[in-house]
């Protein structure tokens, strides 16, 4: 799961790094979505402290959709529960009907939550069977070592599983070993591991740290120290780059991508978001190629105004998708506002079409956005002024209102298909999924 930004140090470090501006929808320049890389721009021609509340970007708006313009969503058939037990916990859809699933045992009495006490057991479910593929280790390296690792964001390329696994269970922080098995073979090998450092912890990084197969390759976001004894508040100690290292076997990590975060994957390139130090008011999106020449350009740029960012970053065939989160505008000036509106943009890079969607609330909050045959599906996240799990058909335009859940507003689709899961209940101890093919 991608983890949202957050009003901290962390983001404070990057200093807004990836963030947005307010404006109309037609942005700054009308530019193509296929321009190659150019220098790096300049803040000077878009006030990066508008007065206007907003989301800025320098491609102009094709449609524009409103949330609250949704109507119920309509299926071939009744929706179901999908049939997992509540021991498993779903984190992923895997090939092939596999669903990807954690088993977690039950937290032992007077256990501190603080910690993680429990092995996680990643695993797939299909046809009602559960078949373990690797269990979560402890840390044998730095200020966390002997503490029990949780297993995050797995995912399934052919018949090998790629996951995180993570000591930490602090939000500011993200110590992290990237691992990988093939299915049956009972042999996990870690691909790589965040910097041991000599004092201190190693920070996390906008977006998260999650693995993103494309060809032989895997990618993942981390932030990279540059000095020994990094420390927390100094920018120049820290650099956020996107890694890379051969998946079929063990080979050196390559920083593919620097300044850079939110790593995926687009028609065999890779698709992230950049920014420049010197320009940390503007973030541009790119779609590079992966292997030859590395073909590099820019598809968009945006603009922060106050402390508005960019939120989430996904694609899926010639689509590209991204969220914003803007301030409300107070009379003591830009101050942070959960119940602000977000935006999601969704770029059709073939074309150059861009669809605009404003939103009650942070879109695709905690990663939540999946793909449909004909469009986008998200939830957003925590909630706090919309808890809604929508689905947008991009070729009628008709935007569809799945459900709402506050504090688990999670989807899942498969692109090859018009089936979607979503989360009409949850608790403490049970999440329930339904599953159904829209009409």
């Amino acid at each position: 799961m991608i983890r949202s930004p957050r009003l901290s140090w962390a983001v404070a470090l990057l200093g807004a790094a990836l963030a947005l501006s307010g404006c109309s929808g037609s942005g700054a320049s009308k530019t193509s979505a296929s321009r190659t890389a150019s220098a790096a721009p300049t803040v000077s021609a878009v006030p990066s402290d508008s007065a206007t509340p907003g989301i800025r970007v320098d491609l102009p708006v094709t449609r524009t959709i409103k949330v609250s313009t949704a109507v119920a969503a309509s299926f071939a058939a009744a929706p179901s529960k999908v049939d997992v037990p509540a021991s498993l916990s779903i984190d992923g859809l895997g090939q092939g009907g596999n669903l990807l699933v954690e088993r977690i045992p039950a937290l032992p009495k007077g256990s501190d939550a603080s910690e993680i006490t429990r092995a996680a057991t990643l695993g797939t479910w299909n046809a009602r069977h559960f078949s373990p593929v690797a269990t979560a280790d402890r840390e044998t390296k730095g200020p966390l070592r002997g503490r029990m690792r949780q297993i995050t964001n797995a995912v399934q390329a052919g018949n090998r599983l790629i996951w995180v696994e993570t000591p930490s269970t602090d939000v500011e922080y993200n110590e992290w070993s990237l691992r990988t098995t093939v299915i049956g073979s009972h042999r996990v090998r870690e691909i790589a591991h965040s910097r041991i450092l000599k004092k201190g912890r190693v920070l996390d990084v906008t977006g998260g740290t999650y693995p993103v197969v494309v060809g032989d390759w895997v990618y993942w976001a981390a932030a990279v120290p540059t000095v020994s004894s990094p420390s927390p508040s100094q920018e120049a100690d820290w650099a956020f780059n996107i890694l890379r290292s051969k998946l079929s076997r063990s080979s050196a990590v390559e920083t593919f991508a620097r300044n850079a975060v939110m790593p995926t994957p687009l028609d065999g390139a890779l698709v992230y978001a950049s920014y420049s130090k010197a320009t940390p008011d503007v973030y541009e999106i790119h779609q590079r190629e992966v292997a030859g020449t590395q073909t590099d350009r820019v598809l968009v740029r945006g603009y922060r105004s106050g402390t508005s960012w960019i939120t989430n970053l996904a694609s899926s065939g010639k689509l590209v998708v991204w969220t914003a989160q803007s301030p409300g505008l107070k009379k003591e000036g830009w101050v942070p506002d959960e119940t602000a509106p977000g935006v999601m943009f969704i770029l059709d890079v073939s074309t150059g079409a861009l669809t605009k969607v404003i939103t009650k609330d942070e879109a695709g909050g905690e990663g939540s956005i999946a793909f449909t045959r004909r469009g986008v599906v998200w939830g957003n996240g925590s909630g706090n002024g919309d808890a809604g799990e929508y689905v947008l058909d991009l070729i009628t335009g008709k935007l569809q209102k799945l459900g709402a859940e506050q504090g688990y507003s999670e989807v899942m689709a498969n692109p090859d298909s018009d089936q979607v899961m979503w989360v009409p209940k949850s608790s403490a101890n049970n999440i329930v999924w339904k599953v159904a093919t829209l009409s």
